[in-house]
């Protein structure tokens, strides 16, 4: 009973009531007779730990509940305790052992028609593939998962998983299909009391503000206000991360970078590595906002964080944005011979991940370093490209931007 209670604590976003419960609940169990009420509590204990960073404690009480759960035949534990685990595991960037763990959660809960466990670790799977840039396998993942959902009528995943199949839309371009399926999360009378769930609306500020609307963006952020009061850091993270985009749209660099590396400095406290999400879009805005602002010394120390990590400790959508910002910088001092190998490199790797929009934006910035060094016969072919990718996005903004390039080209020489 405690652990239901502490799950429906939880998801109301209630955490710090949660653990409290639980940490009296395994008190009040260790040391007595092992039984299937220690696991139940010991895997309900050890997730609440994780989410709340306390990886090491959890990893402990994590294992004492998949040793219960083996041993005791107690096939949910033993799922909802391997998704548990695989939490610790990914914030050291460990996301293959977590991702074998999270597979075999979701079997063995198939398996035994455990469908919160079955959804839970579909979850935790997706972020997974999400930390890898694996979007395609993740929005596949995630369609399952709200399938599943309707078909038990479990409102809470149901909207969970709406909203949580957002962010792979906007990676692959499919900002309409994005806009939908938050509009249908919004309608949800259920929503104000689902806070994990309303967090993850904030990822369509981004579709706003590229699309030119930005009285949107800021009244989904007085939405979701929220946000950034609350308990749970990753939300008081995602509001201030999607503020600072909205002053970086501004022309306020300043605050953007400011707000993007005081979330960065936290993040080895905090255990982060480079595959996290909220850490890859801080990292690429706070680049961003020193390039704009014309501190190239402070976009390249920022860019050294990428560039000095092992190579599995960095995704490949990360990667190709360190290729593009770095031509920024590149072009920035001078150093035009750096340039074109470094856009031509992020193109690659954005087409091969599937990403339309990302790879417009350096097509862009290519054919605009291109056209300002007389070379727009080359150009051409990316601002075309550009153009009919931001088109089909509706992403306005940038569509303006091509404007000058194509001016350019009907200059005579």
């Amino acid at each position: 009973m405690q652990a239901r209670l502490a799950g429906v604590e939880w998801i109301r976003g209630q955490i710090d009531q949660a653990l409290t419960r639980m940490e009296r609940a395994y008190g009040g169990l260790a040391g007595d007779r092992p039984d299937p009420d220690l696991a139940v509590v010991a895997a309900q204990f050890g997730r609440l730990l994780a989410l709340y960073e306390r990886y090491e404690e959890a990893a402990t009480v994590l294992e004492e509940a998949l040793e219960l759960a083996e041993h005791l035949e107690l096939p949910e534990v033993f799922s909802q305790a391997l998704s548990s685990k695989a939490i610790t595991l990914t914030h050291t960037d460990r996301l293959d052992e977590a991702g074998v763990l999270l597979r075999r959660a979701i079997e063995v809960a198939l398996e035994h028609g455990f469908n919160a466990a079955t959804m839970r670790a579909q979850n935790n799977l997706a972020m997974v593939y999400e930390s890898q840039d694996r979007f395609v396998e993740m929005l596949g993942l995630t369609d399952q998962q709200l399938e599943l959902a309707r078909r038990a009528g479990d409102r809470f995943w149901e909207l969970s998983t709406l909203t949580g199949s957002l962010s792979p839309m906007i990676r692959l371009g499919r900002w309409d299909d994005a806009t939908a399926r938050a509009a249908e999360a919004q309608a949800a009378e259920e929503l104000s009391s689902l806070k994990h769930t309303g967090l993850q609306l904030m990822v369509m500020t981004e579709v706003h503000l590229n699309r030119g609307d930005l009285a949107e963006a800021e009244r989904l952020l007085e939405t979701l206000a929220w946000t950034g009061r609350s308990e749970r850091w990753e939300a008081r993270v995602s509001h201030a991360l999607a503020t600072a985009e909205v002053l970086r749209v501004r022309e306020r660099a300043a605050e953007a970078l400011a707000a993007a590396e005081e979330f960065l400095d936290t993040r080895s406290e905090r255990q982060l590595g480079l595959t996290d999400a909220l850490v890859k879009q801080a990292l690429v805005l706070a680049i961003q906002a020193a390039i704009d602002l014309g501190d190239l010394a402070k976009a390249d120390e920022l860019l050294g964080m990428v560039r000095t990590a092992r190579p599995g400790q960095v995704s490949p959508w990360l990667w190709a944005q360190v290729a593009r910002l770095s031509a920024q910088t590149a072009a920035g001092r001078g150093d035009h011979d750096a340039v074109e190998p470094g856009f031509e490199m992020a193109e690659a790797r954005f087409r091969a991940l599937g990403t339309p929009f990302e790879l417009a934006t350096s097509l862009t910035e290519h054919a605009e370093w291109l056209t300002a060094r007389g070379r727009g016969d080359k150009a051409r072919a990316m601002r075309v490209e550009a153009r009919q990718i931001f088109e089909q996005l509706r992403a306005h903004n940038w569509v303006e931007r091509i404007g000058p390039i194509e001016e350019a080209e009907s200059v005579p020489a």
